[in-house]
């Protein structure tokens, strides 16, 4: 059985196996030598982030107050979390609407943050863990 190309289409270069060259179907056609792949340009590295001062943050946070003045959002830092605070409050009455996060995940968090410094101080003097009052729990029994 003889199977032939019957289209005009120009034979297509194959490659040869391993050597990244270019092989032509038709062994009469001279096929150009293709370059080497262009390496890419090394992408700059960004430099590390580094957390703003207090004063930074302050001075942030009071110009976004200031932009946001009269539109009903009030942003703050919780001192204990130093997490941001986003307050909806009530443009008439200045009733806090909602807050982002709540109160209660503000107390979590910083319940969560002084359980980690006695675990912390316990395993640098390699004492026993002092009685911890419970995540949740603001009273011992």
């Amino acid at each position: 059985m003889l199977i032939q190309n019957t289209s005009n289409a120009a034979p297509q270069p194959a490659m040869s196996a391993g050597s990244g060259t270019l092989v032509a179907a038709n062994p009469e056609v001279q096929m150009p030598p293709v370059a080497p792949p262009v390496a890419q340009a090394a992408t700059p590295t960004a430099a590390p982030l580094t957390e703003p001062s207090t004063a930074q943050l302050r001075s942030a946070v009071q110009n976004t107050n200031q932009s946001m003045s009269g539109k009903g959002l009030e942003f703050s830092v919780d001192t204990a979390t130093k997490q941001t605070v986003v307050k909806l409050m009530d443009t008439k009455t200045g009733a806090v609407i909602g807050q982002f996060p709540t109160q209660q995940m503000l107390d979590i968090s910083k319940a969560i943050g002084l359980m980690q410094e006695q675990l912390q101080q316990a395993t640098l003097s390699r004492a026993s863990v002092p009685t911890a009052l419970g995540l949740l729990i603001t009273q011992q029994a």
